[in-house]
């Protein structure tokens, strides 16, 4: 007899919303005692700034999920607005060091984004 509980289309979320929240958070703190900040790591602080609240609302969202609430679809727009955020905020770390790099990660999230939803 199996005791493992039924998963959920959407059970990675919560791994995700953590792996992002983690990278938000580790984000700041390198840039923490910073003087000054160029262009990108600006960018790189308001997108961090907007994906850590929206990431821990996604995480409690999925852990409610699973607890059985009813969760609106709006709710779920919080969660991918905070990842979206928190890849915004690495990309502009990428742009930061030149534009090559920048356009290189795009481009490679972008294509592993297509691959990931065609599974």
């Amino acid at each position: 007899m199996d005791d493992t509980p039924d998963s959920h289309p959407r059970d990675s979320d919560r791994l995700i919303f953590a792996g992002l929240l983690g990278l938000a958070a580790a984000g700041v703190v390198q840039l923490i005692d910073k003087a000054e900040l160029a262009l990108g790591q600006l960018v790189a602080i308001y997108a961090f700034a907007v994906a850590i609240p929206l990431l821990a609302v996604g995480l409690v969202t999925d852990y409610a999920r699973r607890a059985g609430t009813h969760i609106p679809a709006w709710r779920d727009l919080l969660g991918l607005f905070g990842s979206v955020a928190s890849v915004v905020g690495l990309a502009s770390f990428f742009f930061h060091f030149g534009f090559g790099p920048g356009i290189t990660f795009t481009v490679g999230s972008v294509i592993g984004f297509l691959l990931i939803r065609a599974l």
